[in-house]
This record gives C-alpha cells, sequence and structure tokens, in this order.
C-alpha cells in the first residue's frame, strides 16, 4: 500500500498451501494459529513487523529484510526451530541491538552460505555508538564464529569505505572458515581501500575478494 490507509489481508492469504513467494510492504501482522505454507519459498518483509514465525521460519529457503524489519521481528529472540534459510539479503541498519538480532537469526540457520548485504547504514553517527559496535563484536567473538561457520559467499553492495564498513568485512573475514568468495561493489574506486582490505586475516585460506 502505498499510503496510510490500513489493510486487513484476506484470510486466504494463510491458509494458500500453493503460495511460493510472499513479499509484505508496511505490515504489521500476527500469523493465524494453522499457518504452514507449505511451499513458502521466499519472504520479503520491508518496513513490517511480524509475530509467531517459527511455522513458517522453518521451511524458507531465501529470505529478504530491510534495515528495519529485523528490528520489529517480534519472536526474532524466541526462535525455537532450526531454521532452512540458504540465502539472506539484507539492507543492513548498523547498532549493537540490530547485530544482535541478526546473530541470533544467523546461528539459528546451519544451512545459510549466502549472505547479501545491500547497504550499511549506521544508525546514529556518533563515535560512542561505533565504539560501543566495536567493542560488543569484539566481545562476542564465539558468537560470531557460530554464526558464520557456513558461510562461503558475502556480497556486499553501495560500499562506501567508512570505518564501520571496514570493520564489518575484517569481522566477517576473520569469523568465516568456509568462505569461498567476497564481493565488494564500491560507489568510488580506492585503490588505499583495496590494500586494507587485502591485508585482513582471513579465517578460509580459499577466501578470495572481488573488488569491483
Amino acid at each position: 500500500m502505498c499510503n496510510n490507509e490500513k489493510y486487513v489481508l484476506p484470510d486466504c492469504i494463510f491458509t494458500c498451501a500453493t503460495l511460493s513467494h510472499l513479499k509484505l510492504s508496511r505490515c504489521i501482522f500476527k500469523l493465524p494459529d494453522g499457518t504452514q505454507f507449505p511451499n513458502l519459498v521466499s519472504l520479503q518483509l520491508e518496513h513490517s513487523e511480524c509475530f509467531n514465525v517459527n511455522r513458517i521460519f522453518k521451511r524458507i529457503k531465501h529470505l529478504s529484510l530491510d534495515g528495519s524489519s529485523l528490528k520489529n521481528l517480534g519472536s526474532v529472540h524466541s526462535l525455537d526451530v532450526v531454521l532452512n534459510l540458504q540465502s539472506l539479503l539484507y539492507d543492513l541498519k548498523i547498532s549493537v541491538k540490530r547485530i544482535s538480532y541478526a546473530l541470533c537469526l544467523l546461528r539459528n540457520s546451519p544451512k545459510l552460505y549466502e549472505i547479501d548485504i545491500d547497504e550499511v547504514v549506521k544508525v546514529d553517527e556518533t563515535a560512542r555508538h561505533t565504539t560501543e559496535l566495536f567493542d560488543y563484536l569484539s566481545k562476542t567473538g564465539n558468537e560470531v564464529s557460530e554464526a558464520l561457520n557456513m558461510i562461503q559467499t558475502v556480497r556486499l553492495r553501495k560500499f562506501k569505505g567508512t570505518s564501520t564498513e571496514m570493520y564489518l568485512i575484517k569481522v566477517i573475514l576473520a569469523h568465516s572458515p568456509k568462505l569461498a568468495r567476497m564481493v565488494i561493489e564500491q560507489i568510488e574506486e580506492s585503490n588505499e581501500l583495496l590494500k586494507d582490505l587485502i591485508s585482513y586475516h582471513r579465517a578460509s585460506p580459499n577466501a578470495e575478494i572481488k573488488y569491483t
């Protein structure tokens, strides 16, 4: 919906056994009891808040989230099922809380092998919040390693070369033992940034960085 009018999803949506791809934008809803979506393959959420997602999260293979939807995912910290996710597309808004949500989601997705980050945007530009983020990631090394254990491909789009982006790349490279390829698409070319990226420690001896 392109305006602020309220819209009630028809009940037939939640009982559609053949539905395979679902995109919801600007929605707040709770899945009714009995919702199964047995053939759902991909789910895309934009500015949406969804509750009782365990039943559908355990079967979808591809998940796309904008910057606010993961924060608004009502049960992300109460996931009690092993997820079937294979790929995750994420427009990442950086904060300690959002990173903790992301780690929780990744740790519950043992089959996840591909992460596609559309853009990294800091929620707060102050130095204090940046320091808090770096401190948090440095203290949760085991959780980060568990979350990135199976990742093989990472793509970072709209790369601007900020200190937050550089640190995030350093963390991913250092904690992804099965990483085969990291693709970085930068808005403006910088040889100095490329030198720094190449020098970062890699947990995977086979990891290569493709810089475009």
